[in-house]
């Protein structure tokens, strides 16, 4: 199997229709990056080839601390592939599935985030058009970055109706020309999600769902009353009377968030979104790496994290890796939520701890809230990497599973159904009756155990007292 010279693969961290990411090193330099590889039998398909072309000279102009950056792009007779920052974080999908809804200040700075790394890309022109929770990760840190431009357009192109259904504004489902608006209304929608669990359409339908979207009234009751405005704005059924870009939304929103919430607001968001980031560092691709045993995994992935996306700016001059311990997660960081959440946190901190074991031990420590693990210097793109007769430019967005509420309408990245959803999330039955053997049934004076199976048929089991 093809794959690009002077990295070592480390694991694969996801595969879709399009191709497949892996987590490898950077020999000469030690970094950790992602590397996204197009499928070899999309190689053959001449108008592929040229969209990936075309999305990588548009996307070359990219930057900023909110968007995936891109290292490399290379491209021969054999493959092409995209060499990417690699974000050790996870996604706000898995996030949102695991936890539900957060405290309005998490849920205004993730918005504040990608709307950040929206306007990167509409400076420059550009429309993301597939917003989504499952192309933004959370760092340890509490820092969100915005990934995976596979179907970024110019602004103002003519385009077919393309994205995920439950975040497509009104006018995409008519394939009419892009704008930044419509980025952010789906920023919206997402905004929405975080503050109350649930989208605002949440039908499954294609046809009802269209429908709801273009003419229900929109559900602003459900959210907190400081904040309808902002999000009655960013819903609004006629692009002209959204914001019309992301800058715009910007001033809006920190303005009723500082007037709501005090000028701390971002402080409190951070640690919140920190200790719920902090509390799944079992699934970032550092500790993955660790607990691996392994410098190459082939094949499909495992309890692997999600994969990442790709954009940001063509390195020219690539900086030194940065040494020594990077702090994910925050200590001693309440997670300031539903009263379920301070104990379901301190369970998956307990639990997660297992999971990472000795070998995050080695680099770092757990304590409460916090994450201590070794920098593989992912913030800092590789020395000169590089690839004898390539070219290069800028890359598109990385694949991931598919299946995320629903089908896209085409997909971005290439013939077959668009990759939508993380991968190897896995299946947690809490409070599940142990066997009398292991711990006392549910409700007498023993234990209750929480069962977590693994998508490699490994389960792990924890249990609590009552």
């Amino acid at each position: 199997m093809w794959q690009v010279a002077g990295y070592r693969q480390v694991r694969e961290l996801g595969s879709g229709a399009s191709g497949r990411v892996v987590h490898a090193v950077h020999e000469a330099s030690g970094t950790a990056v992602a590397i996204k590889y197009i499928a070899p039998q999309l190689l053959a398909d001449s108008a592929f080839r040229e969209r990936f072309r075309a999305e990588a000279r548009l996307l070359a102009g990219l930057s900023g601390a909110n968007v995936v950056r891109c290292y490399d792009y290379v491209e021969d007779g054999a493959g092409a592939a995209i060499v990417m920052e690699l974000v050790d974080g996870v996604t706000l999908r898995r996030m949102l599935d695991q936890y539900g809804p957060m405290p309005p200040e998490a849920a205004l700075l993730l918005l504040k985030g990608s709307l950040l790394g929206l306007q990167s890309a509409h400076t420059q022109g550009v429309v993301h058009r597939d917003y989504k929770p499952a192309n933004v990760m959370v760092r340890g840190s509490g820092e969100t970055v915005l990934t995976d431009f596979g179907i970024a357009v110019p602004a103002g192109a003519t385009v077919t109706a393309e994205g995920t259904p439950a975040y497509l504004a009104p006018e995409q489902w008519h394939g009419v020309p892009a704008s930044p608006s419509a980025d952010v209304y789906a920023a919206t929608v997402v905004c929405f999600e975080c503050l109350t669990g649930q989208r605002p359409y949440p039908e499954s339908d294609l046809d009802t769902l269209s429908r709801a979207h273009a003419t229900a009234p929109i559900p602003v009751q459900a959210v907190p009353e400081p904040v309808r405005g902002l999000v009655a704005a960013g819903l609004a059924k006629d692009p002209a009377m959204r914001p019309g870009s992301a800058s715009g939304f910007l001033a809006e929103l920190e303005s009723v968030a500082k007037r709501t919430y005090g000028t701390d607001w971002e402080a409190t968001g951070r640690k919140t979104l920190a200790g719920l980031a902090g509390a799944l560092a079992a699934f970032f691709p550092a500790a993955l790496a660790l607990g691996s045993g392994s410098e190459s995994v082939s094949g499909a992935a495992t309890a692997a994290p999600d994969p990442v996306g790709a954009t940001g700016t063509q390195v020219a001059s690539p900086a030194t890796p940065p040494a020594g311990p990077e702090v994910l997660g925050s200590a001693g960081t309440k997670v300031a939520t539903a009263a379920a959440k301070k104990g379901l946190l301190a369970k998956v901190l307990a639990s997660k701890a297992a999971l990472i074991g000795a070998s995050a031990v080695a680099v770092g420590a757990i304590v409460t809230g916090a994450v201590l693990v070794g920098n593989s210097g992912s913030e800092s793109p590789p020395a000169q990497p590089g690839s004898g007769g390539v070219e290069r430019t800028e890359p598109t967005g990385a694949p991931g599973p598919s299946g995320e509420n629903g089908p896209s309408k085409t997909d971005g990245n290439g013939p077959g159904p668009k990759p939508t959803e993380e991968t190897a999330r896995p299946k947690t039955a809490t409070a599940e009756p142990s066997p009398a053997s292991d711990a006392t049934p549910e409700g007498d004076s023993g234990q209750r155990c929480e069962v977590t199976e693994y998508p490699d048929g490994s389960r792990e089991k924890k249990c609590y007292s009552n």
